[in-house]
């Protein structure tokens, strides 16, 4: 198996499907936000297969929760 493959395995992926309901938004909008850079880029793992890592999404949320100033 090659190391790419045991990286994808090693992984939990999560839908857009799923970051919506997580965040109570659209599915075109979790979309939006990946191609503004508000999620991470996400990955092709088939044909009809896109998800997300759900670390990279996690810590990106928390990163901008973090940037925001409640002065």
């Amino acid at each position: 198996m090659s190391e790419n493959n045991q990286l994808k395995r090693s992984k939990n992926w999560i839908s857009d499907r799923t970051i919506a309901q997580r965040f109570e938004i659209s599915r075109s909008t979790v979309w939006a936000w990946a191609r503004n850079g508000k999620l991470p880029a996400p990955v092709k793992l088939g044909e009809n297969v896109t998800r997300w890592d759900e670390e990279e999404v996690d810590r990106l949320i928390d990163e901008s929760l973090r940037s925001i100033s409640y002065d």
